[in-house]
């Protein structure tokens, strides 16, 4: 993983954001910069993703009590946002597997800890 070179990273991380994506071509520097030592077909992909993570078998398994309580931490402090009945039976049905995967117990969680970082309430 050469691009996970700090120095690298550190280097990316201090250019504007005007060099980042530069019409629509992502990359454009590290591009640029290394295209005489990568292969067209790779330099010129576009195709790239990030990595990725096991977020479903985290959320199910050790993360699924960190989560499970947040979400209620989450409720408890916006009690008229959610409807606590629904919400908490869509989170067990992902949780559990019974329901599709998604990102909707991180994104309540995220919420939460949001709102107590910033000292949001409804």
């Amino acid at each position: 993983m050469p691009f996970l070179d700090h120095r690298v990273v550190e280097f990316a991380i201090g250019l504007g954001s005007e060099h980042k994506i530069v019409a629509g071509e992502s990359k454009r520097v590290l591009r640029r910069g290394l295209g005489d030592m990568l292969p067209a077909m790779v330099a010129d992909r576009q195709d790239k993703l990030g990595f990725a993570t096991p977020e479903k078998a985290w959320m199910q398994g050790p993360l699924r009590e960190p989560l499970t309580e947040g979400v209620a931490h989450t409720i408890e402090r916006f009690p008229g946002l959610f409807d606590k009945a629904r919400l908490t039976a869509r989170i067990e049905g992902i949780l559990d597997g019974a329901k599709p995967f998604d990102s909707l117990p991180w994104r309540i969680v995220s919420f939460g800890v949001w709102a107590d970082i910033f000292n949001v309430s409804a």
